[in-house]
């Protein structure tokens, strides 16, 4: 995955991959094939500078994003092949996929919205008195 900056930061993955085929003749008119593959791959989703050092409406530091993916693909493919004479070839197949996702969102960000959540101020519908201000230090 290309970064969205011209530093890659927090874009570290890998990916793993297998595959195999089986062929077995039943006979000299039929055979059987099987396609087996699985992938597997991790990733993190790049960071930009907008959300480095990102504070809260109560100027605390929330942490840099950590968001990371896992994608799983699983794929098999039987093929029956009957030859019926010199000039015809008979053959039947069939094709299974599985793709399972996962998203992992950043835990610091998710800490410190807990932390905002239980405040009681929050809970009441009240604001804090001190304003979310982006270009502030602190």
């Amino acid at each position: 995955m290309d970064p969205p900056e011209f530093v890659a930061l927090h874009d570290r993955g890998n990916l793993e991959n297998v595959f195999d085929r089986f062929d077995y003749n039943l006979s000299q008119a039929d055979s059987l094939h099987l396609n087996f593959q699985y992938s597997r791959s991790w990733f993190q989703t790049p960071n930009t500078f907008d959300n480095l050092n990102v504070l809260d409406p109560n100027g605390n530091n929330v942490g840099n994003t950590d968001q990371r993916s896992k994608i799983g693909t699983f794929n098999l493919a039987p093929t029956w092949t009957r030859l019926i004479s010199s000039n015809a070839v008979f053959t039947l197949g069939a094709f299974v996929r599985r793709d399972q996702y996962n998203y992992y969102r950043a835990t610091i960000r998710l800490r410190t919205w807990d932390r905002l959540i239980r405040r009681p101020s929050l809970r009441t519908g009240s604001l804090p008195t001190r304003a979310y201000d982006p270009t502030s230090p602190t």
